[in-house]
């Protein structure tokens, strides 16, 4: 026993002396002082004891969450079983010029101003569109002159107001036959005004054509930030967005990715797996736009006519849109939101 003692440290007095292991030659040649050698000998013990911990711990994570690779080509049967985005056309002419003309006229009728002078006072209306391109003071005025003769519903009058999708939309062909532009397409107010939204996405499994209205003859020129084209489109989850100015044309190609996650990525915390299940993301998609409405109730006790109160299920119940009397106030918000915007940035 002894004989195996002796031969087990002279192995082991030889493997410290001529090993390349860092740090472990140091506990043969440190002879004088017995402590730094007790205390090299803690400090590599000590670090053997945590790398042990970590790979045990990294191990244990792994073996409770493992990591799943699945590759797999979904194919489609038709192109038909998959939606057609909703897409968004929006005119840089916000109101039409013949409805503000007769909106006009019946203003006249009511007062002594003529109709050339309502129609001048009537491009503070750009304060709904684009609050800090007015007068606050002028727009509050106006909004005193119109009186009782603008509605409450201040989303029904603009989209009364603003140019129909039929005089936008001269024609539309869905898989290249000639269908009817106003069964497919709506007016809906947008941030970017009153736009023209792609409703009946199922009849549409190849393509959709459209051909727009060019024409100035119903402009109507109002205040607004720089320069601007004659349309945009817009696709939901797209942050940019196509511009067209007239004599233009644009094909737009969209390609269908399939995105299937593995049940098995539901059992992981949100924040290791980084993605969120549609169900989950739900919320994501109006997180902005709910906010920015949050904001301008919480300032101006109003919201903007862009927002549908009627969908917000009762919780704005008792707010009212906004009309040019908050332009003030509006444009406030929009100032610390621009601010914000920026600073992110």
């Amino acid at each position: 026993m002894s004989r195996l003692k002796r031969a087990f440290r002279k192995t082991l007095v030889e493997f410290f002396k001529k090993t390349s292991l860092n740090g472990f030659g140091l506990l043969y040649f440190i002879r004088r002082r017995p402590y730094q050698r007790i205390f090299w000998f803690l400090f590599i013990a000590t670090g053997i004891a945590a790398a042990t911990f970590v790979v045990c711990t990294t191990l244990l994570q792994f073996l409770a969450r493992p990591t799943v690779t699945s590759l797999s080509e979904a194919s489609f049967e038709s192109v038909e079983s998959l939606p057609f985005p909703a897409l968004s056309i929006c005119s840089a002419n916000k109101l039409s010029r013949q409805r503000l003309e007769a909106f006009a006229e019946q203003l006249a009728l009511t007062n002594g101003k003529s109709r050339a002078d309502w129609l001048k006072q009537l491009q503070l209306l750009a304060g709904y569109f684009y609050p800090l391109a007015v007068s606050a003071t002028a727009a509050a005025e106006l909004q005193a002159a119109l009186a009782a003769l603008w509605p409450l519903d201040v989303r029904r009058q603009l989209l009364h107001l603003s140019p129909s999708c039929e005089s936008l939309l001269l024609s539309c062909h869905v898989d290249g036959v000639a269908s009817n532009c106003s069964e497919l397409f709506r007016l809906t107010p947008r941030l970017e005004g009153s736009c023209c939204v792609l409703q009946r996405t199922d009849r549409i499994s190849d393509a959709l054509r459209l051909r727009l209205n060019a024409s100035h003859a119903d402009d109507f020129h109002m205040p607004r930030p720089g320069f601007s084209t004659a349309f945009s489109l817009h696709l939901p989850g797209w942050l940019g967005r196509a511009t067209l100015a007239p004599g233009e044309s644009s094909a737009l190609h969209l390609r269908p990715l399939h995105l299937k996650a593995d049940p098995q990525l539901r059992d992981y915390p949100l924040t290791q797996r980084g993605c969120h299940f549609p169900e989950e993301a739900d919320h994501l998609v109006q997180c902005l736009p709910q906010c920015r409405l949050r904001s301008t109730v919480a300032a101006c006790n109003c919201a903007p006519f862009v927002y549908d109160l009627a969908s917000t299920d009762g919780q704005l119940e008792n707010v009212s849109y906004c009309n040019l009397a908050q332009t003030a106030c509006l444009q406030s918000v929009e100032g610390k939101q621009s601010q914000r915007i920026l600073t992110e940035s």
